[in-house]
């Protein structure tokens, strides 16, 4: 399947209905939750793998079901589904930015809630710059020359000045060979400065076009996602505690700005709940979305 040759930009889709059978189980608990007692688990489902880091720096791998995301109290009961083969299979490099609230797993989820099904591994290490990852501080790219792949997307950052610019545009080039044998592109995921730093926007989205003009890539907008949200309601809390990690809300923004661009289907299609790393968000219907119509106004705007 072509990635990109099914856009229909500017068009309305219709909703897909959710069709949910339950399934509940003692051990039905979202990733991470501390929630226990029985969960119904929708019907659409498939498995997903993880890459990540232990703090000693071990990389672990972990399967679950993104449906894990759309668990709901359950009163019944019911047979699973088979999981329907995959649409798309996504590679995540990055760092923690990515880590953090598992943004791979929710845009995994994303999809899920209507009825599409993205496979997606990540590898991630705390602190890492793609460069970092080519020569040999991860399983990147064991993990990359194993699998075949339709995107692999690239996070560093915020990659703001130029000698970063430089050397992951270089990062890249390295692993376009790679990405191209296993059958995809690159896209460059642009996320955010500190928040004492917002003057650094300008840069970290030009290291986002100028790294997938580079390779014949995509670059996802996720950061600029976040500013064109603000242009319209400065108070929304993107930022976590630390002033640099993405809160569940700025995860959630990303994860749409990444979903669209995978799937070329509009974000404002999806669901009008907020799922995040296994829980509902305490999102307003009227917040997300605005934030749905913000990540597809903006990945419209920078597509390529």
């Amino acid at each position: 399947m072509d990635l990109y040759s099914s856009r229909r930009r500017g068009q309305k889709q219709a909703k897909p209905a959710i069709l949910m059978q339950c399934r509940c189980t003692e051990q039905a608990v979202l990733p991470g939750s501390v929630d226990q007692g029985k969960r119904c688990v929708a019907r659409t489902s498939y498995a997903v793998t993880l890459v990540s880091s232990k703090p000693g720096g071990e990389i672990v791998r972990r399967t679950s079901l993104a449906t894990a995301l759309l668990v709901l109290a359950c009163t019944g009961s019911g047979e699973p589904s088979q999981s329907p083969s995959p649409s798309y299979h996504v590679l995540f490099i990055g760092n923690s930015l990515t880590a953090v609230n598992d943004l791979p797993h929710t845009v995994a989820a994303l999809a899920a809630t209507v009825e599409e099904s993205i496979a997606v591994e990540a590898v991630t290490r705390p602190n890492l710059a793609i460069i970092d990852h080519i020569n040999g501080s991860s399983n990147a790219m064991q993990v990359l020359q194993q699998g075949r792949w339709d995107l692999v997307v690239l996070q560093q950052g915020p990659t703001s000045q130029q000698i970063g610019r430089d050397t992951l545009i270089l990062a890249a080039r390295m692993l376009e060979p790679s990405v191209a044998a296993a059958g995809g592109k690159i896209a460059q995921l642009m996320v955010w400065p500190a928040a004492a730093d917002l003057s650094s926007f300008d840069g970290v989205l030009q290291s986002c076009k100028d790294t997938a003009s580079a390779v014949a890539g995509i670059c996802l907008p996720a950061g600029q996602a976040w500013r064109s949200a603000w242009a319209i309601d400065p108070s929304f809390p993107f930022y976590g505690p630390d002033g640099f990690h993405p809160s569940e809300l700025g995860t959630y923004l990303a994860a749409l700005v990444v979903y669209e661009g995978i799937t070329g289907k509009s974000a404002e299609t999806l669901p009008d709940q907020a799922y995040v790393n296994g829980r509902l968000l305490a999102t307003p219907v009227n917040t997300v979305r605005l934030l749905q119509h913000v990540a597809h106004e903006t990945v419209l705007a920078y597509e390529h």
